[in-house]
């Protein structure tokens, strides 16, 4: 039988062979050597996802890109079901916004992430079992 400590080294190995960055979990967080979100609550890690749509986005303005931020962390909707819903229609089409071009308002979407060249996005997996408290990985 394998344990969850060690279901999740397994893990963390397979994601680092596939690409994905590995860094250690209690150093994001809020008491951690580099805090990377507020409290444990907070599933999101705010300034690296508005680099992400900074470079996903270069044509949108800063302070679109901070609002499409905000819509992310604070979900429309009452139900977990919708809101993965919604989250999941925003990851494969975009956020719809209005930007000013020329002095003209028109709709554009805020990309979460590209499907056209994959590299251009980045992948990040933490450990986030409470036994893991070694850096063994």
């Amino acid at each position: 039988m394998i344990t969850e400590n060690e279901l999740e080294k397994l893990s963390l190995t397979w994601f680092q062979d596939s690409g994905w960055e590995y860094r250690y979990g209690p150093d994001l967080a809020p008491e951690g050597e580099a805090p990377e979100r507020a409290d444990y609550h907070q599933v999101m890690l705010p300034g690296r996802l508005l680099e992400a749509l900074r470079r996903l986005n270069p044509n949108i303005s800063e302070p679109i890109l901070e609002e499409v931020l905000s819509r992310i962390a604070k979900p429309d909707h009452p139900s977990l079901i919708l809101n993965n819903r919604s989250f999941h229609e925003a990851l494969l089409d975009g956020l719809p916004v209005e930007v000013d071009q020329a002095g003209e308002k028109r709709g554009d979407r805020v990309r979460l992430m590209d499907f056209e060249v994959s590299e251009r996005n980045r992948y990040l997996v933490l450990n986030a079992s409470a036994i893991a408290t070694k850096r063994t990985v």
